[in-house]
């Protein structure tokens, strides 16, 4: 999950500024141009656009009327103050260009020389502005740096880099959805390798807003670039998890485990799913070497504890089956029933005697303001009373009695609360 930050800028592009890129008319013989042309020097946009109109009425493969289209349209777009207006003007900007290139394939030197010219600007005063929302800490100003990356990326849709930055101003400004399509966008346009922040934002985004769907390939893809970027791996079990493919996801991470035996996230990972699927033994080998590899972190020993305490539970089924199938036969249990149910019965204590000392460690690496403390508190007294420590159990008995039952169980994963965003 995404949690407020700032994010910085995409480095910017390295075009060259083309000296006199700006498109001359060639409307010699065309009075509608003139008359446009003249008018957009005045700033009279309205009476261009009507010659300009005009002009295409008498001929629609005009290709000088649209590059004048064009060329009023981002006029105006330099005047305006509403980001909105800016980014659709440059919506017409870009139309009329495309148009003029459809008509005269000749043109596409000069025009992507003007869009280059126009691309720079663009960039520049959305780093300037962007800059200048970091210093103030102020959102607006961000949605307005975002507009100047937006028109880059409509004046060139193939650049990541104005897609990115538009991202990042976006999510400064606390636009968590409506920033989604735009990293699509820049994701798509990464000509080499996407950035793995990228992957990391925009699938974490999907996951935030009940997208897993979209979570998943996208990730499958990013794992496939970054095999050991920790986070990705983490975020892509989240999405294994939400889209219930339970099995793919311990797949992966037997994998993971196989390939880094010694990384105790991944072994963290596993031994949790495994212990969702309700592999209580498996789970508890797995956790027991994450703890070993990793001996601060107090959700580790609560699993582990946990996963004796759902073995314990397991044995519980199997001797109340046994018992409930006596009850019903009104029999007595044979010799080697009764000498199954003695074992078992010892087998479920030196379970829960096994689950105390890593409840016990979670307990203590674990803080009071920690959301989780009260469910290994809980859990921990549980444990003392089954096995009949008393006094252990009347020691912490007054952490038990200010639990809330209904907090939340521990994090399945142990997962990045923020991506590092460029």
């Amino acid at each position: 999950m995404i949690v407020s930050r700032r994010y910085s800028l995409h480095a910017l592009l390295c075009v060259a500024l083309l000296a006199g890129a700006v498109l001359t008319g060639c409307s010699v013989g065309d009075p509608n141009i003139n008359e446009a042309e003249s008018a957009l020097e005045d700033g009279n946009y309205e009476a261009a656009l009507e010659s300009v109109e005009r002009a295409l009425d008498e001929d629609p493969e005009n290709a000088q009327a649209y590059l004048t289209r064009a060329q009023i349209f981002e006029q105006q777009a330099t005047e305006v103050d509403d980001p909105e207006e800016r980014v659709r003007l440059y919506e017409e900007v870009a139309e009329a260009r495309e148009e003029a290139l459809a008509i005269n394939p000749d043109l596409e030197e000069d025009i992507q020389g003007t869009r280059q010219f126009s691309y720079i600007d663009l960039m520049q005063k959305g780093a300037d502005g962007f800059n200048e929302a970091q210093e103030e800490g102020d959102e607006e100003l961000f949605r307005e740096t975002a507009s100047y990356f937006a028109s880059a990326g409509l004046i060139f849709p193939d650049s990541s880099a104005a897609h990115t930055n538009e991202a990042f101003a976006l999510l400064n400004a606390g636009d968590r959805e409506e920033v989604m399509p735009v990293l699509e966008r820049a994701v798509e346009t990464a000509q080499d390798t996407v950035d793995a922040d990228l992957y990391s934002i925009l699938s974490s985004l999907y996951l935030q807003f009940d997208r897993e769907e979209d979570a998943l390939p996208l990730l499958d893809e990013a794992v496939d670039f970054y095999p050991d970027n920790q986070e990705l791996q983490e975020l892509r079990l989240n999405a294994f998890t939400a889209t219930g493919e339970t099995e793919r996801a311990l797949e992966a991470y037997r994998e993971q485990v196989e390939r880094n035996p010694d990384d105790p996230t991944f072994r963290y990972n596993y031994g949790s799913l495994l212990l969702n699927d309700e592999q209580h033994a498996e789970a508890a080998e797995q956790l027991e070497r994450a703890s070993e590899l990793d001996p601060e972190n107090g959700d580790i020993f609560f699993n582990l504890g946990a996963a004796y305490v759902n073995q314990a539970a397991d044995i519980d089924e199997e001797m109340s089956s046994l018992e409930n199938e006596l009850r019903e036969e009104e029999r007595e249990p044979t010799d080697e029933e009764e000498s199954q149910l003695e074992e078992w019965s010892s087998e479920r204590q030196a379970l829960i005697e096994q689950s105390i000392p890593p409840f016990e460690q979670a307990y203590e690496l674990l803080d009071e303001s920690d959301e989780s403390y009260g469910v290994v508190c809980r859990e921990l007294y549980r444990s003392y009373v089954l096995v009949e420590r008393t006094d252990e159990a009347a020691e912490i008995e007054s952490c038990f009695d200010n639990i809330d039952e209904e907090q939340p169980e521990m994090n399945q994963s142990q997962q990045q609360e923020q991506p590092n965003g460029q």
